[in-house]
């Protein structure tokens, strides 16, 4: 035997959903009454450049420059960084302790250095940095990229 479907009440259900859109929009506009200048201010703190290496180097040496030093046009990196954005977002921005103040995508950027050869006292000089500290965050950088881009796991064959 079927069951019998409850009454609908439809005028009841719109009015109930205008009320809350009606008081939703009243917070909206309070909220932004007490906080829209704080949120206006983070917005503008946000748009500093995030990537201070990386932009200093493209706006000195521009799209040529960045080509020599990289063998890569600025939108090739662009495309190299969408590949590895996640997985070295997650090694240096989740987690707990101290973050580093050095992005990501700089970290990317300061791989330019294995083309060259020189010590790691003159790569970290280049992008003032102090040269274990230097050395330490390569190291870090191409292991993340390793580990998550190159390295294949080998599975057992059960017989």
């Amino acid at each position: 035997m079927p069951r019998a479907t409850p009454a609908i009440n439809a005028t009841h259900v719109l009015a109930r959903l205008c009320d809350q859109a009606a008081s939703d929009l009243t917070l909206l506009d309070t909220s932004l009454e007490d906080f829209g200048e704080a949120a206006r201010q983070g917005m503008d703190m946000d748009e500093a450049p995030v990537n201070p290496i990386m932009d200093k180097f493209v706006n000195v040496l521009g799209p040529e420059g960045i080509r020599s030093l990289t063998n890569f046009t600025v939108s090739e990196i662009e495309s190299l960084w969408s590949i590895v954005d996640d997985a070295l977002n997650a090694a240096w921005l989740e987690g707990r302790g101290r973050k580093s103040t050095t992005s990501p995508k700089n970290r990317l950027f300061t791989l330019t250095v294995m083309k060259q050869f020189c010590s790691w006292d003159k790569h970290a000089a280049d992008f003032s940095f102090k040269a274990p500290t230097f050395e330490k965050m390569i190291m870090r950088t191409v292991s993340v990229f390793w580990r998550e881009h190159c390295r294949t796991d080998v599975h057992m064959l059960e017989d």
